[in-house]
């Protein structure tokens, strides 16, 4: 039943934020302890990625939102990409302080962009 309701999730979504070009694999993470709700693996230099969703979510996001946040972080590859090419410049402290700052920043973009989208 998870698997059938992933694959729909994603076939809908995926079109709904033109990510159409994406080869994209969806599936269930069925270990309780896992710490996550849902990860998105991107295989760099391609459109290709793998989204994890987890069967015992921990917080209040839907199985929905979940595919859908993950699939947003899709949509702004190229930013992740970008940023590497500003980190060269920076010095060893610079490049950690950089790295949380940039995912703390990212994960509020994602989750704005997610919810706005499913509830428009």
């Amino acid at each position: 039943f998870m698997a059938h309701k992933l694959k729909k999730l994603l076939k809908k979504w995926q079109k709904r934020c033109l990510l159409q070009r994406w080869n994209i694999t969806i599936m269930s993470q069925p270990e309780e302890d896992w710490d996550k709700n849902g990860l998105c693996v991107i295989v760099p230099g391609s459109e290709r990625a793998s989204v994890l969703v987890s069967k015992y979510p921990e917080s209040d996001m839907g199985i929905e939102h979940i595919v859908l946040h993950e699939l947003t972080h899709l949509m702004l590859v190229p930013l992740d990409e970008g940023k590497d090419t500003w980190k060269p410049a920076l010095d060893e402290s610079q490049r950690e302080l950089f790295d949380r700052q940039f995912t703390l920043a990212m994960e509020k973009v994602v989750d704005h962009v997610s919810r706005a989208l499913l509830n428009p």
